[in-house]
């Protein structure tokens, strides 16, 4: 009998994604007994701290929403793309803050 191969995309996000949990998990069991709790203050400042990321980037995507009103398509295209490549920049870079500094701190 010959072994199953899976191929594709699929099967290898679903092995970062489990991957992705387990490195969690990880991270919070390395910490010493006396660091046993995040401080409520302190997760208050994360989810701060993602949703200013997220701010950021719908005020970004605002300006491109309104700059590329005035112009022809592609350049309407390009500013639009642009705003949502910000928007989801600035989003991923106030999560993995807020991970690494507040959520999964000792």
């Amino acid at each position: 009998m010959k072994p199953i191969r899976l191929r594709g995309l699929g099967p290898t996000l679903a092995g970062a994604g489990s991957g992705g949990f387990s490195l969690a998990a990880f991270a919070t069991s390395q910490c010493p007994p006396e660091f046993a709790e995040t401080s409520q203050l302190s997760l208050a400042m994360g989810w701060a701290v993602i949703a200013l990321g997220l701010l950021l980037g719908l005020v970004a995507m605002g300006f491109a929403w309104r700059y590329s009103r005035k112009h022809s398509l592609a350049i309407k295209r390009a500013s639009l793309a642009a705003g949502l490549l910000t928007l989801l920049a600035c989003t991923t870079i106030g999560l993995i803050a807020a991970i690494n500094r507040f959520f999964l701190s000792c």
